[in-house]
């Protein structure tokens, strides 16, 4: 979890399917906690965002980790948030 002002924005995983973990990003406002949708691909699974750092309500980076289905390789991934939606960096 990370906090810049009354802002705070959570990061982790969740099971969108049997067997297929996504990240997920929630946001708390200072009344209540919003998910916030983040890039995902179809190649992925066990795709996991480990932890967050944000600079200011308009800019954070999350960093985690996924398996390609392909390969069954894992890489490490990277999320960056621009105040309104969140991209793979």
């Amino acid at each position: 979890v990370a906090c810049t002002g009354s802002r705070c924005t959570a990061v982790g995983t969740y099971e969108s399917s049997p067997g297929r973990w996504l990240p997920l990003v929630e946001t708390w406002n200072g009344r209540g906690w919003t998910i916030s949708p983040t890039p995902s691909s179809s190649g992925w699974y066990n795709a996991q965002l480990l932890g967050v750092w944000c600079s200011s309500a308009t800019k954070c980076v999350a960093t985690g980790s996924y398996t390609a289905t392909a390969t069954g390789l894992q890489y490490q991934m990277e999320q960056a948030w621009n105040g309104s939606t969140w991209s793979k960096d």
